[in-house]
């Protein structure tokens, strides 16, 4: 309570991919040290932040002392519309926020940690993703069927999956690894038994099931682990 909606400084590492909002970039920030008047406090962890009017480029696994304000989540106690407080808590989201551009921000290197290189990662394919110049619609779909980020599909787009039933699609779960995993032990049976050596080594049963699990696990850390995915 005692750093609640005052300038604290924040010390930590950018989580996931950075959303472009137009007037501000909204990114997670897991803080690792936070500081109010020289006097440390304890993290609260991951958190949400906005920051407007900003032309700098934040990647996953950056690291940065910055200023922020920061709030205990909350949302609208509407029952016919989200549940955006539920839904922070479900992802492990302590606090919301924003940047305070009236103090400098210092940029302290890569986080080289494995959670970061895979974030990392994920970012990276994001923008190949982007560069492909595909129509926005199609983009946004690719995106969250490729990576599970879905912060590109439109209002327009939601409505016509919950209409027709379909919002399920685009959550990378059972049914997308499935296919996946699926995919990959057909084809690494496939052409493990086209070589009668390799067959007398190892049945090929089992390196189409072998391929089918690391395949399974690449694609689901691709998908940032998300609990469907989990």
């Amino acid at each position: 309570p005692a750093v609640i909606k005052k300038d604290v400084e924040i010390e930590g590492v950018v989580v996931g991919l950075t959303e472009d909002k137009g007037r501000y970039k909204q990114f997670r920030f897991n803080i690792e040290h936070i500081k109010l008047q020289g006097e440390d406090y304890p993290s609260p962890g991951l958190v949400r932040l906005n920051w407007y009017k900003t032309t700098r480029h934040l990647r996953a696994g950056e690291r940065y002392r910055l200023t922020a304000r920061l709030k205990p989540p909350s949302g609208m106690m509407n029952p016919a519309g989200f549940d955006y407080e539920a839904w922070l808590f479900q992802q492990r989201i302590r606090a919301t926020g924003y940047v305070r551009n009236k103090v400098p921000v210092e940029y302290l290197g890569q986080d080289n940690g494995p959670a970061a290189r895979l974030h990392r990662l994920r970012s990276a394919t994001a923008e190949r993703i982007i560069q492909l110049g595909l129509p926005g619609d199609s983009l946004a779909l690719i995106t969250a069927l490729s990576i599970g980020e879905r912060s590109e599909v439109s209002r327009e787009q939601w409505q016509v999956l919950r209409s027709t039933g379909t919002t399920h699609l685009l959550a990378i779960s059972g049914l997308h690894i499935g296919l996946v995993a699926g995919l990959a032990f057909y084809l690494g049976r496939f052409l493990w038994s086209r070589s009668l050596r390799l067959m007398l080594m190892m049945p090929a049963q089992q390196v189409g099931a072998i391929l089918a699990m690391v395949i399974a696990t690449l694609y689901a850390a691709m998908a940032g682990f998300s609990i469907p995915t989990q």
